[in-house]
């Protein structure tokens, strides 16, 4: 049996992993905790051999649950997380697995697997350095979350697998319901977003909102025109795509290329 933690503030998030692990018949659960402070003394406790493990917590996140901890006591670890950023960096070290919400079963089934054979591998040593190399690294960004301010990577699910994709690469973005659309070069991809969370991860240096439903990337524009509505018509590069500002964007973005110049 492979004794887990579940560590997460949110009640349903909770709820959804404990149903999902208690469908195999491998995992005991033997802890769930809504807090990083009291699952670091449960950790040093309990020794569970795996944790999933939120990031953003009150009182002390996820990285800071695995700094508070030493080698030898970190345990196999998949990261739970909302934002691209913290998936990105524990993808580019090597973690166990992460598990980007809102995610399905499969995608449970997948990080679980790969848990297990790490597990079975008796990899954790060299696990244990790679967390390190991630927390130390988050330690040395500034300000209060453990990432950069702006992302410069995106992870995009596409049918049935995961896309890691330079944002500098992207030339605009539309949004479609609950959805996405992101355009890159000859290719587009679906992404599960909303335009204002994008906004905000983003680099407004380089990206600009110019409506609703629509951000580009200003490095891509080659032409524009200002029509007699106020708005602007916009060229993108590659393709000579044209899209359109709205009325109440135009200001800002009517300013934002005038500093450019």
């Amino acid at each position: 049996m492979i004794t887990t933690f579940v560590i997460d503030d949110e009640p349903i998030a909770r709820k959804g992993l404990r149903t999902l692990l208690s469908d195999d018949p491998d995992i005991e659960i033997i802890g769930e905790y809504t807090n990083g402070s009291d699952a670091v003394q449960a950790i040093r406790k309990l020794k569970p051999q795996l944790i999933f493990l939120d990031v953003q917590m009150p009182d002390l996140d996820g990285f800071g649950v695995l700094q508070s901890l030493s080698l030898d006591e970190i345990p196999a670890v998949v990261f739970v997380t909302a934002y691209d950023d913290y998936a990105i960096r524990a993808f580019e070290v090597n973690a166990v697995d992460y598990l980007l919400k809102p995610f399905d079963r499969d995608r449970f089934q997948a990080a679980l697997r790969r848990a297990k054979k790490t597990l079975a591998g008796q990899e954790l040593e060299g696990l244990a350095d790679k967390m390190r190399a991630l927390l130390n690294d988050a330690a040395r960004k500034p300000g209060s979350r453990s990432v950069s301010r702006f992302a410069d990577r995106m992870l995009i699910k596409d049918r049935g697998s995961v896309r890691l994709i330079k944002c500098d690469e992207i030339d605009w973005i539309e949004s479609t319901g609950n959805y996405l659309r992101v355009y890159v070069g000859e290719n587009n991809y679906l992404h599960r977003e909303s335009m204002a969370s994008i906004c905000n991860r983003l680099d407004p240096n380089m990206f600009l909102q110019i409506s609703r439903s629509r951000l580009i990337n200003a490095e891509r524009v080659t032409q524009l025109k200002k029509l007699p509505n106020g708005c602007y018509s916009i060229t993108l590069n590659p393709g000579d795509v044209r899209v359109s500002s709205s009325r109440r964007f135009a200001p800002q973005v009517g300013k934002f290329f005038e500093e450019l110049k």
